[in-house]
Protein backbone atom coordinates (compact mmCIF):
# COMPACT_ATOMS: atom_id res chain seq x y z
CA UNK A 1 0.00 0.00 0.00
CA UNK A 2 1.15 3.60 -1.22
CA UNK A 3 1.68 5.45 2.31
CA UNK A 4 2.87 9.04 2.62
CA UNK A 5 5.91 9.38 4.61
CA UNK A 6 5.95 12.03 7.54
CA UNK A 7 9.53 12.52 7.06
CA UNK A 8 10.76 14.73 4.10
CA UNK A 9 14.62 14.81 4.93
CA UNK A 10 15.52 18.46 3.46
CA UNK A 11 18.80 17.31 1.73
CA UNK A 12 19.40 16.11 -1.75
CA UNK A 13 22.00 13.41 -2.74
CA UNK A 14 25.14 15.29 -3.80
CA UNK A 15 24.77 16.80 -0.41
CA UNK A 16 24.25 13.26 0.92
CA UNK A 17 27.34 11.96 -1.44
CA UNK A 18 30.09 15.02 -0.52
CA UNK A 19 30.38 13.74 3.40
CA UNK A 20 32.01 10.92 1.64
CA UNK A 21 34.21 13.09 -0.39
CA UNK A 22 38.47 14.01 0.58
CA UNK A 23 38.92 16.68 3.68
CA UNK A 24 41.15 19.72 2.20
CA UNK A 25 40.38 22.55 4.69
CA UNK A 26 41.59 22.80 8.23
CA UNK A 27 38.95 23.37 10.64
CA UNK A 28 39.12 26.55 11.23
CA UNK A 29 39.05 27.93 7.78
CA UNK A 30 35.69 25.92 8.01
CA UNK A 31 34.64 27.27 10.68
CA UNK A 32 35.43 30.57 9.20
CA UNK A 33 33.53 29.66 6.66
CA UNK A 34 30.59 28.85 8.29
CA UNK A 35 30.37 31.98 10.31
CA UNK A 36 31.26 34.34 7.47
CA UNK A 37 27.63 32.86 6.29
CA UNK A 38 25.88 34.44 9.36
CA UNK A 39 25.58 37.20 10.59
CA UNK A 40 28.48 38.70 12.96
CA UNK A 41 28.59 36.77 16.11
CA UNK A 42 28.09 33.49 15.01
CA UNK A 43 29.60 30.00 16.68
CA UNK A 44 29.45 26.58 15.38
CA UNK A 45 28.61 23.62 16.94
CA UNK A 46 27.48 19.33 17.04
CA UNK A 47 23.93 20.69 18.31
CA UNK A 48 21.64 23.32 19.70
CA UNK A 49 21.75 21.53 23.10
CA UNK A 50 25.44 21.69 22.64
CA UNK A 51 25.47 25.39 22.45
CA UNK A 52 22.62 25.52 25.28
CA UNK A 53 25.57 23.61 27.69
CA UNK A 54 27.80 26.40 26.46
CA UNK A 55 25.72 29.09 27.34
CA UNK A 56 24.79 27.75 30.90
CA UNK A 57 28.38 27.00 31.67
CA UNK A 58 28.91 30.18 30.56
CA UNK A 59 26.53 31.89 32.62
CA UNK A 60 27.71 30.12 36.00
CA UNK A 61 24.42 30.66 37.46
CA UNK A 62 24.29 29.61 41.47
CA UNK A 63 23.18 25.96 41.58
CA UNK A 64 19.29 25.95 41.90
CA UNK A 65 18.79 28.85 39.84
CA UNK A 66 15.08 29.16 37.89
CA UNK A 67 15.48 28.98 33.93
CA UNK A 68 11.73 30.28 32.81
CA UNK A 69 11.07 28.31 29.46
CA UNK A 70 7.79 28.54 27.25
CA UNK A 71 6.21 25.25 28.26
CA UNK A 72 6.56 23.30 25.18
CA UNK A 73 9.91 22.06 24.48
CA UNK A 74 12.63 19.73 23.60
CA UNK A 75 13.03 17.08 26.65
CA UNK A 76 16.75 17.10 26.47
CA UNK A 77 16.85 21.50 26.70
CA UNK A 78 15.22 20.74 29.81
CA UNK A 79 17.41 18.01 30.76
CA UNK A 80 20.12 20.03 29.80
CA UNK A 81 19.36 22.83 32.18
CA UNK A 82 18.67 20.47 34.83
CA UNK A 83 22.18 19.19 34.74
CA UNK A 84 23.44 22.63 35.22
CA UNK A 85 21.72 22.05 38.52
CA UNK A 86 19.09 24.59 37.44
CA UNK A 87 15.74 24.45 37.83
CA UNK A 88 13.34 24.95 34.40
CA UNK A 89 9.92 27.08 35.10
CA UNK A 90 7.29 26.07 32.77
CA UNK A 91 5.52 29.19 31.15
CA UNK A 92 2.46 27.94 29.46
CA UNK A 93 1.82 28.82 26.16
CA UNK A 94 -1.15 29.92 23.88
CA UNK A 95 -2.22 27.24 21.36
CA UNK A 96 -2.94 29.31 18.97
CA UNK A 97 0.10 31.46 18.75
CA UNK A 98 2.36 28.97 20.29
CA UNK A 99 3.53 31.28 22.44
CA UNK A 100 3.32 32.47 26.03
CA UNK A 101 2.26 35.94 26.39
CA UNK A 102 5.17 39.26 27.58
CA UNK A 103 2.95 39.30 30.85
CA UNK A 104 3.19 35.92 31.59
CA UNK A 105 7.01 35.13 31.00
CA UNK A 106 7.45 38.59 32.82
CA UNK A 107 5.20 37.34 35.47
CA UNK A 108 7.46 33.89 35.61
CA UNK A 109 10.62 35.98 35.98
CA UNK A 110 9.49 38.00 38.24
CA UNK A 111 8.09 35.48 40.81
CA UNK A 112 11.08 33.22 40.83
CA UNK A 113 14.08 35.44 40.39
CA UNK A 114 14.73 33.42 36.88
CA UNK A 115 17.97 34.23 35.61
CA UNK A 116 17.30 33.24 31.89
CA UNK A 117 13.90 32.76 29.62
CA UNK A 118 14.26 29.90 27.13
CA UNK A 119 12.24 30.48 23.97
CA UNK A 120 10.96 27.59 21.73
CA UNK A 121 9.76 28.79 18.23
CA UNK A 122 7.25 25.48 17.70
CA UNK A 123 6.31 23.81 14.04
CA UNK A 124 7.70 26.24 11.83
CA UNK A 125 5.92 29.56 13.82
CA UNK A 126 7.91 32.62 14.83
CA UNK A 127 7.00 35.32 17.46
CA UNK A 128 8.21 38.56 17.91
CA UNK A 129 10.26 38.93 21.12
CA UNK A 130 11.16 42.63 21.00
CA UNK A 131 8.85 43.11 24.23
CA UNK A 132 10.20 39.21 25.59
CA UNK A 133 13.80 40.83 25.35
CA UNK A 134 13.01 44.14 27.26
CA UNK A 135 11.50 42.25 29.89
CA UNK A 136 14.54 39.92 30.29
CA UNK A 137 17.02 43.36 29.90
CA UNK A 138 14.88 44.80 32.71
CA UNK A 139 14.78 41.80 35.10
CA UNK A 140 18.49 40.95 34.17
CA UNK A 141 17.51 37.61 32.72
CA UNK A 142 19.60 36.26 29.99
CA UNK A 143 17.41 36.02 26.91
CA UNK A 144 17.54 32.74 24.70
CA UNK A 145 15.64 31.39 21.56
CA UNK A 146 15.16 27.71 20.30
CA UNK A 147 14.83 28.54 16.66
CA UNK A 148 15.33 24.59 15.62
CA UNK A 149 11.84 24.07 14.41
CA UNK A 150 11.63 28.47 12.93
CA UNK A 151 14.42 28.08 10.73
CA UNK A 152 13.44 28.51 6.95
CA UNK A 153 16.73 27.55 5.40
CA UNK A 154 18.66 31.09 4.92
CA UNK A 155 20.79 32.55 8.07
CA UNK A 156 18.74 35.81 9.15
CA UNK A 157 19.98 39.24 7.57
CA UNK A 158 18.38 41.26 10.71
CA UNK A 159 20.78 41.41 13.90
CA UNK A 160 19.36 39.08 16.96
CA UNK A 161 17.05 40.66 19.37
CA UNK A 162 17.70 37.56 21.79
CA UNK A 163 21.08 37.83 23.87
CA UNK A 164 21.46 34.10 22.35
CA UNK A 165 19.61 32.44 19.06
CA UNK A 166 20.19 28.60 18.33
CA UNK A 167 19.75 27.08 14.36
CA UNK A 168 19.65 23.30 14.18
CA UNK A 169 20.73 21.66 11.39
CA UNK A 170 19.72 18.05 12.56
CA UNK A 171 18.20 15.08 10.86
CA UNK A 172 14.65 16.25 10.13
CA UNK A 173 15.23 20.09 10.31
CA UNK A 174 15.08 22.48 6.92
CA UNK A 175 18.21 22.30 5.31
CA UNK A 176 19.69 19.40 7.26
CA UNK A 177 23.40 18.65 7.77
CA UNK A 178 22.14 15.63 9.39
CA UNK A 179 23.64 16.95 12.92
CA UNK A 180 25.40 20.65 13.86
CA UNK A 181 23.83 24.25 14.94
CA UNK A 182 24.70 27.82 14.78
CA UNK A 183 24.42 30.02 18.01
CA UNK A 184 24.18 33.57 17.18
CA UNK A 185 24.84 36.07 19.37
CA UNK A 186 24.09 39.73 20.13
CA UNK A 187 27.54 40.81 21.87
CA UNK A 188 30.83 40.08 20.83
CA UNK A 189 31.98 39.02 25.09
CA UNK A 190 29.01 36.38 25.13
CA UNK A 191 30.53 34.84 21.28
CA UNK A 192 33.83 35.00 22.65
CA UNK A 193 32.51 32.92 26.19
CA UNK A 194 30.82 30.40 24.12
CA UNK A 195 33.34 30.16 21.24
CA UNK A 196 35.91 29.28 24.30
CA UNK A 197 33.99 26.29 25.96
CA UNK A 198 33.26 25.21 22.72
CA UNK A 199 36.66 24.90 21.71
CA UNK A 200 38.14 22.65 24.22
CA UNK A 201 35.49 19.67 23.24
CA UNK A 202 37.09 16.92 21.79
CA UNK A 203 35.53 16.53 17.82
CA UNK A 204 33.41 13.78 16.85
CA UNK A 205 35.51 11.26 14.26
CA UNK A 206 34.95 11.78 11.21
CA UNK A 207 33.33 8.43 10.63
CA UNK A 208 30.25 9.17 13.16
CA UNK A 209 28.89 11.25 10.23
CA UNK A 210 29.27 9.28 7.91
CA UNK A 211 27.70 6.41 9.22
CA UNK A 212 24.66 8.88 9.95
CA UNK A 213 24.60 9.33 6.05
CA UNK A 214 24.31 5.83 5.06
CA UNK A 215 21.50 4.78 7.97
CA UNK A 216 19.80 8.16 6.83
CA UNK A 217 20.30 7.47 3.30
CA UNK A 218 18.15 4.21 3.77
CA UNK A 219 15.61 6.13 4.80
CA UNK A 220 15.61 8.63 1.99
CA UNK A 221 15.42 5.56 -0.15
CA UNK A 222 12.44 5.16 1.62
CA UNK A 223 10.91 8.15 1.37
CA UNK A 224 8.35 7.04 -2.19
CA UNK A 225 4.80 6.24 -0.47
CA UNK A 226 5.44 2.33 -2.45
CA UNK A 227 8.43 1.88 -0.64
CA UNK A 228 7.63 3.66 2.50
CA UNK A 229 4.54 1.56 2.91
CA UNK A 230 6.01 -1.76 1.87
CA UNK A 231 8.57 -0.77 4.91
CA UNK A 232 5.25 -0.07 7.27
CA UNK A 233 4.01 -3.17 6.36
CA UNK A 234 7.47 -4.98 7.41
CA UNK A 235 7.66 -3.56 10.38
CA UNK A 236 4.30 -4.71 11.48
CA UNK A 237 4.64 -7.83 10.48
CA UNK A 238 7.65 -8.16 12.70
CA UNK A 239 5.82 -7.17 15.76
CA UNK A 240 7.36 -3.63 16.07
CA UNK A 241 5.67 -0.29 16.13
CA UNK A 242 6.38 1.55 13.46
CA UNK A 243 5.77 4.68 15.53
CA UNK A 244 8.71 4.07 17.42
CA UNK A 245 10.77 2.67 15.06
CA UNK A 246 11.03 5.63 12.75
CA UNK A 247 10.72 8.24 15.44
CA UNK A 248 13.65 6.33 17.02
CA UNK A 249 15.93 6.48 13.75
CA UNK A 250 15.13 10.04 13.30
CA UNK A 251 16.59 10.82 16.55
CA UNK A 252 19.90 12.87 16.97
CA UNK A 253 20.79 12.26 20.62
CA UNK A 254 19.79 9.60 23.39
CA UNK A 255 20.94 7.64 25.98
CA UNK A 256 21.78 7.67 29.76
CA UNK A 257 24.70 9.75 29.09
CA UNK A 258 23.15 12.56 27.54
CA UNK A 259 25.79 15.02 28.45
CA UNK A 260 29.48 13.09 28.03
CA UNK A 261 27.41 13.16 24.08
CA UNK A 262 26.71 16.45 23.84
CA UNK A 263 29.83 17.60 24.70
CA UNK A 264 32.10 17.06 21.45
CA UNK A 265 32.99 19.24 18.44
CA UNK A 266 31.55 19.35 14.51
CA UNK A 267 33.83 16.71 12.69
CA UNK A 268 35.23 18.18 9.63
CA UNK A 269 33.49 17.44 7.27
CA UNK A 270 30.32 18.52 9.06
CA UNK A 271 31.29 21.56 9.41
CA UNK A 272 31.76 21.66 5.70
CA UNK A 273 28.64 20.62 4.67
CA UNK A 274 27.59 23.21 7.09
CA UNK A 275 29.44 25.65 5.38
CA UNK A 276 28.08 24.75 1.79
CA UNK A 277 24.43 24.82 3.21
CA UNK A 278 24.40 27.90 4.88
CA UNK A 279 26.24 29.78 1.27
CA UNK A 280 23.89 28.65 -1.13
CA UNK A 281 20.87 28.47 1.21
CA UNK A 282 17.79 26.67 -0.81
CA UNK A 283 14.01 28.03 -0.28
CA UNK A 284 11.23 25.94 0.87
CA UNK A 285 8.11 27.70 -0.18
CA UNK A 286 5.84 24.16 -1.38
CA UNK A 287 5.98 24.00 2.96
CA UNK A 288 4.07 27.36 2.98
CA UNK A 289 2.05 26.43 -0.51
CA UNK A 290 0.90 23.03 1.26
CA UNK A 291 0.33 24.70 5.06
CA UNK A 292 -1.76 27.38 3.21
CA UNK A 293 -3.94 24.52 0.90
CA UNK A 294 -4.05 22.70 3.97
CA UNK A 295 -5.36 26.32 6.44
CA UNK A 296 -7.94 26.25 3.58
CA UNK A 297 -9.57 22.62 3.27
CA UNK A 298 -9.33 22.42 7.12
CA UNK A 299 -10.67 25.91 8.18
CA UNK A 300 -12.49 26.17 11.21
CA UNK A 301 -12.90 22.62 11.89
CA UNK A 302 -9.68 21.58 13.61
CA UNK A 303 -7.82 23.45 16.10
CA UNK A 304 -4.40 24.37 14.65
CA UNK A 305 -1.60 24.83 16.92
CA UNK A 306 0.30 28.56 15.52
CA UNK A 307 -2.65 29.40 13.47
CA UNK A 308 -2.57 32.55 14.74
CA UNK A 309 1.44 32.92 14.71
CA UNK A 310 3.08 36.30 13.56
CA UNK A 311 4.44 34.09 10.55
CA UNK A 312 5.03 30.31 9.88
CA UNK A 313 6.49 28.15 7.82
CA UNK A 314 4.94 25.06 8.30
CA UNK A 315 8.34 22.57 9.37
CA UNK A 316 5.51 20.75 10.97
CA UNK A 317 1.62 20.79 10.19
CA UNK A 318 0.18 20.08 13.47
CA UNK A 319 -3.99 19.71 14.58
CA UNK A 320 -5.55 18.64 17.52
CA UNK A 321 -7.72 15.46 17.56
CA UNK A 322 -9.91 13.90 20.26
CA UNK A 323 -7.67 10.51 20.08
CA UNK A 324 -4.77 10.88 18.12
CA UNK A 325 -3.78 6.87 18.54
CA UNK A 326 -7.29 6.38 16.64
CA UNK A 327 -6.46 8.79 13.95
CA UNK A 328 -3.11 7.87 13.61
CA UNK A 329 -5.39 4.74 12.48
CA UNK A 330 -7.30 6.22 10.58
CA UNK A 331 -4.91 8.22 8.35
CA UNK A 332 -3.13 5.20 7.58
CA UNK A 333 -5.66 3.39 5.74
CA UNK A 334 -6.13 6.33 3.53
CA UNK A 335 -2.55 6.55 2.58
CA UNK A 336 -1.41 8.93 4.86
CA UNK A 337 1.19 8.20 7.60
CA UNK A 338 -0.19 11.23 10.13
CA UNK A 339 2.20 10.64 13.68
CA UNK A 340 2.21 11.47 17.33
CA UNK A 341 5.82 11.33 17.52
CA UNK A 342 7.64 13.62 14.45
CA UNK A 343 9.46 15.16 17.44
CA UNK A 344 10.36 14.38 21.06
CA UNK A 345 8.55 18.13 21.80
CA UNK A 346 7.29 17.14 25.68
CA UNK A 347 5.46 19.87 28.03
CA UNK A 348 7.95 20.73 30.81
CA UNK A 349 5.13 20.29 33.88
CA UNK A 350 7.34 18.70 36.98
CA UNK A 351 9.02 20.20 39.82
CA UNK A 352 7.56 23.49 39.95
CA UNK A 353 5.04 25.40 41.18
CA UNK A 354 3.47 26.76 37.40
CA UNK A 355 1.34 25.04 35.64
CA UNK A 356 0.97 24.74 31.76
CA UNK A 357 -2.57 23.23 31.19
CA UNK A 358 -2.41 24.58 27.56
CA UNK A 359 1.17 22.71 27.14
CA UNK A 360 -0.16 19.63 28.29
CA UNK A 361 -3.31 19.74 26.29
CA UNK A 362 -1.60 19.97 23.07
CA UNK A 363 0.90 17.40 23.33
CA UNK A 364 -1.79 15.27 24.85
CA UNK A 365 -3.64 15.74 22.01
CA UNK A 366 -1.52 16.67 18.84
CA UNK A 367 -1.02 15.27 15.42
CA UNK A 368 1.16 15.60 12.80
CA UNK A 369 0.14 15.69 9.06
CA UNK A 370 2.72 13.95 6.90
CA UNK A 371 3.76 17.11 4.01
CA UNK A 372 5.99 16.82 0.92
CA UNK A 373 7.10 18.77 -1.51
CA UNK A 374 6.25 15.27 -3.77
CA UNK A 375 2.60 16.52 -2.32
CA UNK A 376 0.58 17.93 -4.88
CA UNK A 377 -2.68 20.23 -3.96
CA UNK A 378 -4.53 17.51 -4.86
CA UNK A 379 -2.58 15.13 -2.75
CA UNK A 380 -3.18 17.19 0.04
CA UNK A 381 -7.12 18.60 -0.19
CA UNK A 382 -7.24 14.45 -0.01
CA UNK A 383 -5.63 13.89 3.20
CA UNK A 384 -8.05 17.13 4.61
CA UNK A 385 -10.62 15.22 3.28
CA UNK A 386 -9.75 11.84 4.80
CA UNK A 387 -9.31 13.82 8.11
CA UNK A 388 -12.34 15.71 8.25
CA UNK A 389 -14.72 12.59 7.58
CA UNK A 390 -12.63 9.90 9.39
CA UNK A 391 -10.91 11.59 12.75
CA UNK A 392 -13.18 14.11 15.14
CA UNK A 393 -11.53 17.08 15.99
CA UNK A 394 -10.82 17.97 19.76
CA UNK A 395 -13.55 19.38 21.37
CA UNK A 396 -12.54 23.36 22.90
CA UNK A 397 -12.06 23.25 26.60
CA UNK A 398 -11.62 26.44 28.62
CA UNK A 399 -7.89 25.82 29.02
CA UNK A 400 -7.95 26.66 25.22
CA UNK A 401 -6.46 30.33 25.82
CA UNK A 402 -3.81 30.35 28.28
CA UNK A 403 -4.55 32.57 31.61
Amino acid sequence: MALQPRLHLDIGWAQMLSIFAPLIQSRAALEARVEAAWPANAVPALSVRTALDAVLTSLALPAGSAIAMSAVTIQNMADVVRAHGLEPVPVDLDIATLSPTASQIEHAITATGARAYIHAHLFGSRNDLAAVAAICRARGAVLIEDCAQGYTGAPPTDAPIADVSLYSFGPIKAQTCLSGAVALCRTPELTAAIRAILSVHPPMPEQWLRTRALKYSALKVLSSPTAYGLAIAALRAQGLDPDKAIGGAARGFSGPDLMSSLRRAPPRNLLRLLAKRSEHPAGDAWRTNAGSVLDAELGATFERPGSAAQTHAYWLYPVLVQDPLAAMETMRAAGFDATRGATSLRAITDGTNFTAPNASRLIEHVLYLPIAPSMDELTLKRMARALREGVRPLQATKEKVAA
